[in-house]
Parts: structure tokens; sequence; C-alpha cells
């Protein structure tokens, strides 16, 4: 596993979300554990198994990884995501 590049971060913090669960939350008033942060990161991970090929997590977010390179993140904090 490693980290990743300044460019990387870039793209992370200028990027539009694919994966949105935090208004799901707000709307069905669902209340915010461990488990359901499992939950959604789960959902996340199910919908992208086929992309990557390893993944770290950088306390908050989660980068996916195919060859080395960056192909998603999930910021678990947030319940947002995104595919590239």
């Amino acid at each position: 596993m490693r980290d990743i590049t300044d460019a990387e971060t870039d793209l992370i913090n200028n990027s539009e979300y694919t994966h949105n669960y935090e208004s799901y939350l707000i709307t069905e008033s669902i209340t915010i554990d461990v488990t359901v942060e499992n939950n959604f990161i789960s959902i996340f991970e199910s919908d992208i198994k086929d992309l990557y090929t390893e993944s770290n997590d950088l306390g908050g977010l989660i980068v996916y990884f195919n060859n080395d390179k960056l192909v998603a993140f999930y910021d678990y904090e947030r319940f947002v995501g995104t595919v590239f």
C-alpha cells in the first residue's frame, strides 16, 4: 500500500461525487454509528469490486488502486465517494 501523491490529492479534492449516501442518511433520519459507516463502506466496495486490486485507509478516507493507479476513493466521515 502507498500514500497518495499531491496530484491524486488534487484529483480527489476537485472531483464530483459519483456515490453520495449522505443525502440518504439525512432523508431517512438514520442514526450514524460504526455499523452504519461499515455498511456504507461495504456497499461502495461492492459497487466497485471489479475496479480495484488494493485499498488503503488513510483515516476518514479510503483510497482504491488498480495496479498502483488511483481508481476511486470513499470518504467514510461524509458518506461520499468517487469512481474515476
